[in-house]
């Protein structure tokens, strides 16, 4: 038997095409998947729930595909809590460190779920005193905990605004987008 994990999302995800985007990611990582639950949102402002069972060959390629998914907002039912791991070297991250979305993201750390602070792109997050940080690779040190795969690990998509105007594009002239970085946006705002 494959290895699989339950995950949820919920959120505007045919509107936005999340969840098809979602399920063609399963498929293009190597994995299958089945559709246990999907309750849609039955107007815009309704948000839509899919519970999908995800399954790969072996542990490897699944952990893959579970970070994978948290691009989308798609997370396990039920995380666990964040593996840590130290950094042997400076600049050097654990093998399987998580590479953290621009998206909000809390990490459980023991019983307690913690927000990451400045959640920023391709980054691992480094956790120091129950607080949860995202660090790029060159400011990694030797013997920073650094957060292993996707366990205790949760990504929150952001809510979709949905405008009276019938203008398909009107999101694009927003000077805020889930897609960039938000230290960027910060630093161009200064």
């Amino acid at each position: 038997m494959n290895p699989s994990e339950v995950l949820e999302t919920r959120g505007h995800l045919m509107d936005s095409g999340v969840l098809a985007r979602v399920l063609d990611d399963v498929l293009s990582y190597g994995g299958d998947y089945r559709i246990d639950r999907l309750d849609v949102g039955r107007a815009h402002e309704d948000e839509s729930y899919a519970r999908i069972v995800v399954s790969a060959a072996d542990e490897e390629t699944l952990a893959r595909l579970l970070m994978r998914l948290q691009a989308h907002g798609v997370n396990q039912v039920d995380p666990g809590e964040a593996v840590l791991r130290v950094a042997g070297r400076d600049g050097v991250f654990p093998e399987d460190f998580y590479s953290t979305t621009n998206l909000e993201t809390v990490v459980r750390i023991g019983a307690t779920w913690v927000p990451v602070e400045q959640p920023e792109m391709d980054c691992g997050l480094v956790v120091t005193n129950g607080r949860a940080r995202t660090v790029p690779v060159s400011d990694v040190k030797a013997g920073d905990r650094v957060v292993c795969g996707a366990s205790g690990v949760k990504v929150v998509l952001p809510l979709i605004e949905h405008s009276t105007t019938d203008n398909g594009f009107e999101f694009m002239s927003s000077a805020v987008s889930s897609e960039k970085p938000q230290s960027l946006l910060l630093r161009q705002i200064a």
